[in-house]
């Protein structure tokens, strides 16, 4: 690997130029419906579980709306909770299970469809069998790590949110205000919002560099982390500029998305059918990444098409 002080100047504008012909040369020249639909569906599958998180949020406000408000609601569960006590413990048993055993698919098949959607952006490439078959092993590990990523922020954050639930049910139940709940309650909302920040920003790392080393030099997780700590610890400031584009990007992409989803009527928000209105942006998400890691030398070189 090469030494870090021996690195040229990291920039966070170069890459944007090759991310858009990687774009380009993948989507648009020539267009076809069927490739944009083959790439389509690997792109779902790497963003398998945000749209999805996004409808259930949309359906809980619909049944809001419907309910005539949370008050309306929480009266209807209260009656449904007196009027059926025994089908409640295996209504929700059933209902963690299916829960868990979804979101574990997910997560699979997302871990699976980021390497199918890298090798379809370095690669030029709609094949999606071969992508699947190959990084079988690399997927397997990235769900894992993902998996104990996702467990482990689950597991930090039950101390701060049963502080605060504790906290703001003695405050509420005070005679008069009381500061140092309110402080202990801050606290450890501030807490939470940088173990939130914490886990996304690894998780962002992983998707963005991780993946890439790992595809390239066919090593695990954990390996391919070392490499990209390596890396990025010889460019810091180009690593924070990184990060803080990537804010201005997904911002642009949201708010894309919403519009979309607005010009649209709602069809944008049909699974699959979303992400092939917003294909272009996620390709470019996914080959900028590439290019920016380019840039560190040969050895870091993700993937340059054949």
């Amino acid at each position: 690997m090469e030494r870090p002080d021996s690195h040229p100047n990291i920039s966070v504008l170069d890459p944007i130029t090759p991310a858009v012909e990687r774009v380009r040369s993948l989507l648009f020249a020539p267009f076809a419906f069927g490739r944009w639909l083959a790439v389509g569906f690997a792109a779902w599958l790497a963003v398998l579980g945000r749209q999805e998180t996004a409808n259930g949020v949309g359906y809980l406000a619909g049944k809001l709306r419907r309910s005539g408000g949370v008050e309306d609601l929480a009266r209807q569960t209260q009656q449904w909770l007196i009027d059926a006590p025994a089908t409640l413990l295996k209504g929700m048993v059933l209902g963690v299970a299916a829960f868990v055993l979804f979101g574990l698919l997910g997560l699979w098949l997302s871990s699976r469809g980021r390497f199918i959607l890298l090798n379809c952006v370095a690669r030029n490439t709609c094949r999606l069998a071969g992508a699947w078959r190959e990084s079988a092993a690399q997927a397997n590990s990235l769900f894992l790590f993902r998996l104990c990523l996702g467990m482990l922020g689950c597991a930090v954050f039950v101390l701060p949110i049963a502080v605060i639930l504790i906290q703001t049910y003695h405050l509420l139940g005070a005679q008069s205000l009381q500061h140092e709940r309110v402080l202990v309650i801050a606290a450890c909302a501030v807490g939470c919002l940088i173990l939130l920040a914490g886990v996304l920003l690894i998780g962002k790392l992983t998707n963005d560099f991780v993946v890439p080393v790992m595809y390239r030099h066919k090593i695990n997780v954990l390996a391919a982390w070392g490499r990209t700590a390596s890396m990025l610890g010889s460019a810091i400031g180009a690593a924070v500029g990184y990060v803080l584009f990537q804010i201005l990007l997904q911002t642009i992409i949201g708010a894309i998305g919403v519009i979309a989803l607005l010009a649209t009527c709602g069809i944008a928000a049909v699974p699959y059918v979303g992400t092939v209105l917003l294909l272009p942006l996620i390709v470019f998400d996914r080959a900028y990444s590439i290019c920016f890691l380019e840039q560190f030398g040969e050895e870091s070189r993700s993937i340059r098409k054949p």
